[in-house]
């Protein structure tokens, strides 16, 4: 080794020792720094209790700033004694020596460089020679005494210094380096001093199920005890109960997640506590698929999260839950067993059909929790409910057999069927049944649905019902229930009875009696209305204006007046339902007419114009307006005067109904009863029967014939109530007769006297034969002195009205001629007063005949009135001077004398008729039987007759014809004739006017002779008597089904033709009307005659074919079905139970 490396390596070694300089002293420095920074830390913790953030500082300091200087202080150093890592270079150590040594300087610094600028020279070995010299200058020194390791001593105090403390607090206080040390190594704890109480928590378990309730209770031990424990949580404080005087409690509700808490007293606290949360089983969602029953009609449905359910009965529901901390789940119906559900990891599924209200419920369970959750559910069940009906039932106004059924039916799943179901049982007179039941049913079409309409026509002829019949009969309506099988339901029961003929008689006299009771009151009530119309009247003519008073009067006048309206229409209506009942009877024609008459007297009843002057009168009070109003109540005097008339002719002739009735019942049982007798006779004769059995039978008929004498007792009370009573001697001679001998034929059978028994038989028959045809022609017109009596008044009655009409027709002449200022107009006003009371005469006759006469038209009052009205008008006008208004009323006089002269020309051809028959009923009465209808009107039979009678009809107007063109032939001679001038000259001339022919003769000219003017009235009543028989066989037709449109026109032309004729206006276009007439009737009879002959040629099970559904009953159809169309709203979408509030509703409005 020569010098040079010998310096290189005293350079290594002193910069070992540089380094271990470095090393002890930053042991020093370490050492005093981290215990002092321990002891001050620990005796810190030990006496303040840091809070963690401190302690987490304090430890992040010692262990950061410490960790960092024991490197670089200690490890760095180390280190580099080792040559590792970067160390000084050879020449920072020589400059340090250099600076340490004085005589070394540059010296060693200047060796290294020269030795580095050895490999750069050409001069190397000069070089090498003064690096050897130098080395050898410098090789006896010591480099490494350069560092002196002595001069760390002076850090050793500082080291010392804070060990030595260690060491005091390790022996002496021990805890303070122990305690501070445990906590400021768990620097996340809190720590407190210690307090002169501890605190104990006594809950055992702080593990409670999510979302229950914990009480945590507090027992405090020690020398003292606070008043106050508070009880940390989450950064809120809250004071504890105090139970007792050391123990304290605090309760957390519903606790959802973990809660770490700890106790604060009296600035002292205890170590955190912590509460466990276990998690509950629970639903996090489900499902719940209602599967309805097909029939309901319903969509399948899925419901979210909805337990509750209401459902129809036999649906199948599914459910399906999506569970979390849940390991089983069970589902129980009631108090019944659990079930556990199908399991699909977290999902569970399980299906029912329920048929009745129930509960459910679905209990949930998991490992954690010992207990179960329950949650519970209803299912409710609507069950199918029976289906409803309503029908209403509408019969013919003609008919009680042909029935109209609407109505509807509902359910609320469907309507399987529809059906008519009638039972037919027959009764006895006593209402009791015989026989065996027939029962039968008729499916009804309608449209399917939850709601539908229907309707039915009925024919109860069809299923040909007998006399005591009685029909029940109702609609049965089934539903389309799948889960308990369909349910049916009936509607309201209706029955029907054919009454036998007993019932029947006793059902139309009770009620035709109510019906005369009920128009007698209406007559009398009619007399009040009439008394307080004067009585107001009165009181206006004391009166300058109105008052409340008068309004009030005239509300009631219009309320009495409303109330008579509703009891007439009322008492029309009734009738009405009288006469069908009568219809099962059979009555005779001329009955059946008088029944007509009355529909059409209560009819106009029924419509008088009362009502609307009642109106105008109330019009008048608001306009406190008195004359018009005395004007007004001066017209409703007369109305009512004539509605007086009419109700006292309604009453009449209601009676005279009843009797007629009544009479031709007695006939017929009297005939009857005839019958039987000589039956009875006859057993007599031939012997039979037994003394005793005879006597048994007849004993039997005497009661028939003491019922007979009951009913005629009564028809002779309603006979004595008339005004116009009949002559019952004879009658009443031939009863006393018929009871008498079948008495004695009783009498004899008892004492064994059979011949004597049969000849008194025998007479009792003739006697009750007699009684019968006696009884029937008294009910068909009267006896012939009554029906005597009656021609010769009408024919009286006919003669002063022609009379009074040529009268009032010279007076018009005399007012036209007669200037107002001649004297001789007074006596133009003196004539017309004349002809004023010749008319009441005439009218006072007129009425009474009216009540006698029920054949006389129901517009003959209102005739009466008006030429009553007509000539007060008249009279009126003639005492102002106004002869035009005079002249225009005594028109209307003489044209309502013209009508009722017509009307009364209608009633005594009538009534010769009725003479005529009556008369060849009395000649053939050998040939007749006993107590038939002898009185029958011709053309009333079907088929050929009514032919004949149009044959009839053609040959009289063929004959009119011929005397209308005679008539204006000889008016035509007269027109060719030069007339004169003067009054006679112009009265001549209006009369031609009229007549249809002008001028005159000279003396009079155009005036028409009498004899003229009469042949005109009667052609125009025979006109309007062909026109009533035309009338009267079109209504038979129409019943029959067999109406034709030309006998309304002809009835139309020969209303014309009478319209003329009576106005004496003969023209040429009455003669065509006439041809038209006489055409249309030949083509209306070959019309019947085909149609007669077509029917002939259909076979007789033609009869049973369906009657035509009356008008009347499908115009009722059709206002029903309008309205059902308009309200049938219900949305096909609602569900059953809204869709049933809503059928409800359109039910009521309906």
């Amino acid at each position: 080794m020569n010098n040079y490396e010998l310096l290189i390596a005293k350079l290594d070694e002193f910069i070992r020792k540089f380094y271990a300089n470095k090393l002890i002293k930053g042991f020093l420095i370490f050492s005093a720094a981290a215990i002092a920074f321990y002891l001050l830390a620990s005796v810190g913790e030990y006496y303040f209790y840091f809070p963690s953030w401190l302690r987490y500082l304090l430890l992040f300091i010692f262990i950061g700033i410490g960790s960092f200087a024991l490197v670089y202080l200690i490890m760095i150093p180390l280190l580099k004694m080792q040559k590792l890592g970067t160390t000084i270079t050879h020449e920072q150590a020589a400059h340090i020596v250099g600076t340490h040594f004085a005589n070394v300087q540059d010296k060693l610094l200047n060796v290294l460089q020269l030795k580095q600028g050895l490999h750069n020279t050409i001069s190397k070995e000069l070089i090498e020679a003064s690096i050897e010299q130098k080395t050898k200058e410098l090789t006896p020194i010591h480099f490494k005494s350069a560092i002196d390791f002595a001069s760390n001593k002076k850090y050793i105090p500082y080291a010392i210094l804070p060990i030595l403390v260690f060491l005091f607090l390790l022996f002496a206080a021990p805890n303070v380096l122990k305690e501070s040390a445990e906590r400021l190594l768990a620097p996340s704890e809190k720590f407190t001093p210690k307090s002169p109480f501890t605190f104990h928590l006594t809950n055992k378990n702080l593990k409670i199920p999510q979302f229950e309730d914990i009480e945590i209770s507090l027992l405090i031990e020690g020398n003292s005890i606070p008043e106050n424990v508070t009880l940390k949580s989450n950064g809120q404080e809250m004071m504890m109960q105090k139970k007792d005087k050391n123990i304290f409690t605090h309760t957390f509700f519903k606790v959802s997640k973990d809660i770490p808490f700890s106790f604060s007293a009296a600035g002292f606290e205890s170590e955190t506590y912590t509460i466990k949360i276990l998690k509950n089983p629970s639903i996090r969602q489900f499902k719940i698929q209602v599967n309805y029953p097909a029939y309901t009609g319903r969509k399948n449905e899925t419901l979210d999260n909805i337990g509750d359910i209401t459902a129809p009965q036999g649906t199948t529901i599914s459910w399906i839950f999506n569970t979390e901390n849940t390991d089983n789940l069970a589902f129980s119906l009631g108090n019944g067993t659990p079930v556990n559900m199908n399991k699909n990891g977290n999902e569970y599924t399980h299906t029912y059909r329920f048929m009745h209200d129930t509960t459910y419920h679905i209990i949930l369970s998991n490992k954690q929790i010992a207990r179960k959750d329950t949650m519970h559910y209803s299912v409710s069940i609507i069950p199918d409910m029976s289906p409803s009906i309503n029908v209403q039932q509408y019969n013919d106004s003609l008919t009680d057999s042909y029935v109209l059924f609407v109505g509807d039916a509902s359910d609320d799943y469907g309507i399987k069927s529809i059906s008519l179901n009638y039972s037919i049982q027959k009764v006895n007179d006593k209402g009791q049944a015989i026989g065996q039941i027939k029962s039968g049913a008729m499916p009804i079409p309608f449209n399917g649905g939850t709601s539908t309409q229907f309707n039915h026509f009925f024919d109860i002829e069809q299923l040909h019902l007998e006399a005591g019949n009685k029909l029940t009969y109702y609609f049965t309506v089934c539903d389309n229930d799948a889960v308990n099988g369909s349910k049916c339901v009936k509607s309201a029961v209706f029955n029907y009875e054919k009454l036998s003929g007993k019932k029947l008689d006793s059902l139309i006299q009770k009620n035709q009696e109510h019906i005369t009771k009920e128009v007698d009151n209406a007559a009398k009530q009619n007399e009040k209305l009439d008394k307080e119309i004067k009585q107001m009247q009165d009181r206006l003519l004391q009166k300058n204006d109105l008052d409340w008073q008068d309004k009030k009067a005239l509300e009631e006048m219009m309320q009495r007046n409303e109330n008579m309206q509703k009891q007439i229409e009322n008492i029309a209506k009734k009738f009405e339902q009288n006469n069908k009942q009568s219809k099962d009877k059979d009555y005779s024609d001329e009955l059946k007419e008088k029944q007509e008459n009355m529909e059409k007297l209560l009819d106009q009843l029924k419509n008088n114009e009362l009502n609307e002057r009642m109106k105008k009168m109330e019009e008048l009070m608001k306009m406190l307006n008195k004359d018009k109003l005395m004007e007004q109540l001066k017209q409703v005097e007369q109305d009512n005067d004539l509605m007086e008339k009419d109700l006292d002719r309604v009453v009449e002739m209601m009676k005279q109904l009843e009797r007629d009735m009544r009479m031709e019942d007695i006939a017929k049982k009297a005939s009857d009863l005839a019958e039987k007798q000589d039956e009875l006779n006859k057993q007599m004769d031939n012997g039979s029967l037994s003394n005793d059995e005879l006597k048994k039978k007849q004993d039997e008929l005497n009661k028939q014939m003491d019922e007979l004498k009951k009913d005629m007792a009564e028809m002779e009370k309603v006979n004595e109530s008339m005004e116009n009573k009949m002559d019952l001697s004879d009658i009443k001679k031939e009863e006393q007769n018929a009871d008498n001998n079948m008495q004695s034929s009783s009498n004899q059978l008892k004492s064994g006297n059979k011949s004597g028994a049969s000849k008194s038989g025998k007479q009792a028959k003739e006697s009750l034969e007699k009684l019968a045809q006696q009884m029937q022609d008294a009910a068909n017109g009267g006896s012939e002195d009554q029906i005597e009596q009656d021609l010769k008044s009408t024919r009286q009655l006919l003669q002063n009205l022609i009379r009074m009409s040529f009268a009032q027709e010279d007076l018009i002449n005399d007012v036209k001629n007669t200037s107002i200022a001649d004297p001789k107009y007074i006596l133009n006003t003196q004539k017309q007063n004349k002809l004023k009371q010749d008319s009441k005469m005439i009218a006072d006759s007129l009425f009474s005949l009216s009540k006698r006469q029920p054949k006389l038209s129901s517009l003959v009052n209102k005739e009466i009135d008006g030429v009553n009205r007509n000539m007060d008008n008249a009279i009126l006008y003639l005492e102002e001077r106004i002869p035009q208004q005079a002249n225009m009323h005594q028109q209307y006089v003489m044209m309502g004398a013209n009508n009722l002269a017509l009307m009364l020309n209608e009633i005594l051809q009538q009534l010769l008729q009725q003479q005529a028959q009556q008369q060849e009923g009395m000649a053939n009465a050998s040939c007749n039987k006993p107590g038939s209808k002898s009185g029958k009107k011709p053309g009333k039979k079907p088929g050929q007759g009514v032919g004949m009678q149009l044959g009839d009809i053609i040959t009289q107007q063929q004959k009119l014809g011929d005397a209308m063109k005679q008539l204006m032939d000889k008016a035509g001679k007269k027109t060719g004739q030069s007339g004169k001038e003067g009054q006679q000259g112009e009265k001549g001339e209006k009369q031609g006017q009229r007549g249809g022919a002008g001028g005159g003769n000279g003396q009079g000219e155009g005036e028409q002779s009498q004899g003229e003017s009469e042949q005109m009235a009667r052609i125009a009543a025979q006109q309007a008597a062909l026109r009533n028989q035309l009338n009267d066989i079109n209504k038979q037709l129409l019943k029959e089904g067999k109406s034709n449109p030309n006998l309304n026109k002809i009835q139309q032309d020969m209303d014309r033709n009478e319209t003329d004729i009576v106005n004496k206006r003969l023209t040429n276009e009455i003669l065509k009307r006439q041809s038209d007439i006489l055409t249309r009737l030949l083509e209306a009879k070959e019309a019947l005659r085909q149609q007669d002959q077509g029917e002939e040629r259909e076979s007789n099970s033609a009869k049973d074919l369906n009657r035509d559904v009356p008008q009347q009953l499908k115009d009722i159809l059709k206002s029903k079905q309008s309205v059902i169309e308009y309200y049938k709203t219900v949305p096909a979408e609602l569900k059953p139970q809204y869709k049933k509030m809503v059928e409800d509703y359109y039910q009521l409005i309906k």
